[in-house]
């Protein structure tokens, strides 16, 4: 039962599979790796590296596996266990990859094996927010994404991706320091943030009256004004302000409801 000399001589005679077997037997994982892959068991010779740590080996080992097996998949039919091979070896490398933060690489192989939310946790290690949401997207993690969107300062995006995940608070939030007043009030209203919705709709109908007056297109500010006075009322009356109440439904001209306010 010496494995060790047994694996030497194995290895002398170019046998190369029962040298790495022996090798493994005498708990020299590092011979069995070297073995392993003299005799192109790609897959064995990996595991083995990466029991030694030499993750670096392994995630080469993995890589390679991947992209014969995507080769094979271009050459010929789509095959079940190709698609499979694929996904394990893509997920073991960017694994391996990401742990030795080579993020590139790790996203490569992550994004080959279909594994879009591991890819975008390695696109984000590379500040690549816009892309790491993206993906994340496409493994409809909307609350991850709404976060890289945010980082990537594309604030849209992110309300979107919020409002997808159902954190409507967040939405509302990121709606508030957005370009778009209209979409933060819609929201900080369906929030019960009644008050600050209010608020934005008053000031757009003020910003609106006061337009008109200068404005070459009054008709077009006419319904700005009548947008904005009607929401502004309806929250008003909900808040039982009913005196800002009726003076936003008059300026919207929905006059029987500022004549029940006034009552």
């Amino acid at each position: 039962e010496d494995y060790r000399n047994a694996s030497v001589t194995f290895e002398k005679s170019g046998d190369f599979t029962r040298a790495a077997d022996t090798a493994t037997r005498s708990g020299d994982f590092a011979r069995a790796a070297m073995m392993a892959e003299q005799a192109n068991q790609l897959d064995k010779a990996a595991q083995y590296y990466n029991q030694v740590q030499n993750y670096e080996r392994a995630a080469e080992i993995f890589e390679r596996l991947m992209f014969m097996n995507i080769k094979e998949r271009a050459q010929g039919e789509f095959l079940e266990s190709v698609h499979n091979a694929i996904k394990k070896f893509g997920n073991n490398a960017g694994t391996l990859y990401y742990r030795l933060k080579q993020y590139e690489k790790s996203a490569k192989c992550f994004e080959e094996a279909g594994n879009f939310a591991k890819c975008a946790e390695a696109l984000s290690q590379l500040g690549l927010y816009e892309k790491a949401a993206e993906k994340y997207v496409r493994a409809q993690d909307f609350k991850n994404a709404s976060l890289m969107y945010e980082k990537a300062e594309n604030i849209d995006r992110a309300i979107q991706m919020a409002e997808k995940s159902g954190d409507m608070n967040r939405a509302a939030k990121l709606a508030v320091n957005s370009s778009d007043p209209v979409k933060a009030a819609s929201l900080l209203f369906k929030t019960g943030k009644y008050e600050q919705a209010v608020e934005i709709y008053f000031k757009l109908l003020i910003e609106a009256i006061d337009e008109r007056t200068t404005s070459e297109f009054p008709e077009e500010q006419r319904g700005n004004i009548k947008k904005y006075g009607v929401a502004a009322g309806n929250i008003y009356y909900r808040l039982k302000n009913l005196g800002k109440a009726a003076w936003c439904y008059e300026q919207g001209e929905s006059y029987a409801k500022a004549a029940e306010c006034y009552l």
